[in-house]
């Protein structure tokens, strides 16, 4: 029974949770809660999360014997199959890309919903592509980009809902959500200013104010999804409308 259950671990993708947040408490439940997959590590950045059981950190009641650590070089030296990277891109994003373009140079595929620009690689900078794309091709890996908002909600929902239609003059995308209970403050309190001043504060937030409301943050459908929304209704572009903050308008062909 024991050689039974080893064969069957060593079937299973090993997979590494990069992230001790919301999502990556999400994505731990999930690969433990996958068959096909195996929970190998998970990366923390806060030293206050370091040397925790993952069951500890994802809220789960039975232990699982793999604590939580910051030596990522450990990590990615035992040749993961996957990484999950749910390490925050809002107020960090050249460090997430760092990251994830070393997981794909060790070899590992990445499953992320950090850079919203390559939600859409059609659309995202060029030399973020080409990085990303030479990292891939030397690690003989795969990187897949997604979230739910932005992601599914203004990408594949709009496309499904287009599909109930006989004719669709535009599609109208509109945000509308309690961040009181949401719980990341450096995004929503820090980067986007809620609860904040207009002007003054520390110069974290007085440094990240000239992206505040931008396509990184997330407020609003950013343009790479409203095109390939567009594609997926296979359709061409009129125009694009910011009808307010939270509000975009597609006028379709």
């Amino acid at each position: 029974m024991d050689a039974a259950a080893d064969g069957e671990a060593e079937a299973r993708l090993a997979t590494v949770v990069w992230g001790t947040g919301n999502m990556g408490r999400a994505a731990i439940r999930a690969v433990l809660g996958n068959p096909l997959l195996s929970l190998a590590a998970v990366v923390a950045h806060s030293p206050t999360n370091v040397g925790l059981d993952a069951a500890e950190v994802a809220g789960l009641p039975e232990p699982t014997g793999v604590l939580t650590t910051d030596d990522v070089d450990a990590v990615l030296a035992a040749k993961p199959r996957a990484v999950a990277y749910m390490a925050s891109g809002d107020i960090r994003p050249d460090a997430a890309v760092d990251e994830i373009d070393r997981c794909l140079r060790a070899g590992a595929h990445v499953v992320t919903p950090s850079v919203y620009a390559l939600y859409d690689p059609r659309s995202a900078p060029q030399d973020l592509v080409d990085r990303l794309g030479g990292a891939c091709e030397h690690g003989s890996a795969s990187l897949f980009v997604s979230g739910v908002d932005p992601g599914w909600a203004n990408d594949l929902l709009p496309a499904m809902l287009t599909g109930l239609c006989a004719e669709v003059a535009s599609v109208r995308c509109q945000e509308i959500f309690d961040y009181s209970t949401y719980d990341q403050p450096d995004a929503v309190r820090y980067r986007v200013g809620m609860g904040e001043p207009i002007a003054g504060g520390d110069e974290t937030r007085d440094a990240l104010a000239p992206l505040r409301f931008g396509d990184h943050v997330g407020h609003r459908p950013s343009r790479h999804l409203r095109h390939r929304a567009a594609v997926h209704a296979g359709v061409g572009l009129v125009a694009l409308h910011d009808a307010g903050v939270t509000e975009d308008v597609l006028d379709l062909l």
